[in-house]
């Protein structure tokens, strides 16, 4: 299952985490950013690493212009404001092998950090 190969993952990387089965998700912390690792157990393959919480509501014109420009311009992951207001980046991705799985968990989570870096960078800078 996905999620003992991203445990594993967590594990050699010695990050810390907190499972909850009961709703499909594990919570755990990276350079100061909290993320959650989700699965299914109806559908095996797939996965998502989420940013919970990036901005506050209401969110601004402005500010939600900057987050879909640069989503636009990330592979993979994606922008989703919640029925509370609050913005969620999610990289989602269906797995069928698991060569390479800790690099592709890597890379995920690197650039759901990239991009919560690039837009806090854009709305210190003016745009709001």
């Amino acid at each position: 299952m996905i999620l003992d190969d991203f445990i594993s993952y967590l594990n050699k990387n010695g990050l810390k985490y907190v499972l909850y089965k009961e709703s499909e998700t594990l919570y755990f912390s990276l350079n100061n950013l909290n993320y959650l690792f989700q699965w299914q157990e109806q559908d095996l393959n797939y996965f998502r690493i989420a940013l919970p919480n990036v901005d506050n509501p209401p969110l601004s014109t402005e500010r939600t212009g900057i987050i879909n420009q640069l989503i636009a311009g990330y592979k993979v992951a994606k922008a989703i404001t919640m029925e509370d207001g609050h913005l969620w980046l999610v990289a989602e991705s269906f797995v069928y092998s698991l060569d390479n799985i800790d690099k592709l968990f890597a890379r995920m989570i690197y650039l759901l950090g990239q991009i919560i870096e690039d837009y806090s960078s854009r709305v210190r800078g003016g745009a709001q």
